[in-house]
């Protein structure tokens, strides 16, 4: 890992833990290398990992063939709310299940955002749109989807702060 003193740039290699705000895309631990950038207002996160880069164990796992890729854009609204812009590509190598190859590709483009709108009304917001294409033996598909999340929690004062919550 390599930090300059007093910089908000940071650059690390190795095992590491990979999640977004609300694991929509990733909570994995990755063999990878990343550079982040914490500014003020804006920052960046951009990283290339693979599950396992040295199994020697089990070295035809779906999961350990593919090379993650990601770049995100953040925006910090206030110090509770945050918003991002990323780029999300999953490269899966070939591997061969039951005597067929198998083979993924995949794209997210999107953007999310999480926060507090006041000490009462916390949020979440998620949209992406996927492209790309998957490969079994002979059979090959193009993939391409939307998907959306959207809810909000609201709290109500008390000693217990009951709340209500729709997503």
């Amino acid at each position: 890992e390599l930090e300059p003193d007093n910089s908000d740039l940071k650059l690390a290699a190795g095992r590491q833990d990979f999640s977004d705000e609300m694991e929509w895309l990733i909570d994995e631990n990755l063999d990878a290398v990343r550079v982040t950038y914490k500014g003020d207002p804006l920052g960046f996160d951009v990283y290339a990992g693979r599950k396992s880069l040295f199994n020697l164990a089990t070295p035809d796992e779906e999961e350990e063939l593919i090379t993650n890729y990601a770049g995100f854009l953040r925006y910090q609204i206030n110090k509770k709310s945050q918003a991002d812009a990323y780029v999300f590509f999953r490269d899966g190598e070939s591997f061969l299940d039951d005597g067929d190859i198998v083979e993924e590709n995949l794209l997210f483009v999107g953007v999310q955002s999480i926060g507090e709108l006041s000490p009462q009304l916390r949020y979440w917001f998620n949209a992406a749109y996927l492209t790309g294409d998957s490969r079994e033996g002979d059979d090959k598909k193009d993939i391409s989807a939307f998907g959306g999340d959207l809810g909000a929690t609201y709290v109500f004062d008390g000693q217990l702060e009951p709340s209500l919550t729709l997503g």
